[in-house]
């Protein structure tokens, strides 16, 4: 048995990529063991699959493990980039590449775990919230940004000091109108990264 059918049988219903004849191609599994290879140029719609030995390499995914470490490991570089610190870079740059961000305390453990914002994207919506931004963290000092439209949500900024006068910087993306949405914290000096979904 091929190792595409294997995975494929032991993962039902799933799907799985492979290099087809030169082209990656993604395989399908249904409940009751119909084997299809999705249809070029569409997502939904195939045909039944049984041409093995045309199958150069197959795009196993990465296990939850391996996501994990690759997380990790980005939450560590990116905060060894910041030229302040708080307890939350301290958190990224002590954490465990054998552990999951949420078990590092790095984060709420959530689908934007290890995503990016970059300020300066945030600064070509709102340049003089986002210049604010950067003094108050420069100065450490407490600051709060008004609402404005980012990507289709409500962007906002926030700087919290410490007792120890270390400031944290947060990025907020809320629904319009009300306090949910996605939260993001400052991790270098120029990125923002994943934290908590409300």
């Amino acid at each position: 048995m091929h190792e595409a059918e294997k995975y494929l049988k032991e993962n039902k219903p799933g799907h799985l990529y492979v290099r087809y004849r030169g082209e990656k191609r993604r395989l399908f599994i249904t409940e009751s063991n119909y084997i299809g290879m999705i249809s070029k140029r569409r997502r939904h719609y195939g045909y039944p699959f049984s041409d093995w030995e045309g199958i150069d390499k197959v795009y196993f995914p990465d296990s939850e493990t391996d996501r994990n470490r690759k997380v990790v490991k980005k939450y560590i570089t990116e905060a060894s980039k910041a030229t302040f610190i708080n307890d939350f870079i301290r958190h990224c740059l002590q954490a465990d590449t054998e552990k999951s961000p949420y078990q590092n305390g790095i984060s709420t453990g959530n689908r934007i775990d290890g995503k990016i914002i970059s300020l300066a994207s945030i600064a070509k919506t709102s340049p003089n919230d986002a210049k604010m931004f950067e003094e108050a963290m420069k100065k450490r000092i407490q600051f709060s940004s008004p609402r404005f439209r980012f990507r289709g949500y409500d962007g906002s900024f926030e700087v919290t000091v410490n007792k120890r006068g270390e400031a944290t910087g947060y990025f907020s993306m809320e629904y319009q109108g009300c306090g949910n949405g996605y939260y993001y914290l400052l991790i270098n000096d120029q990125n923002f990264i994943g934290y908590d979904i409300d």
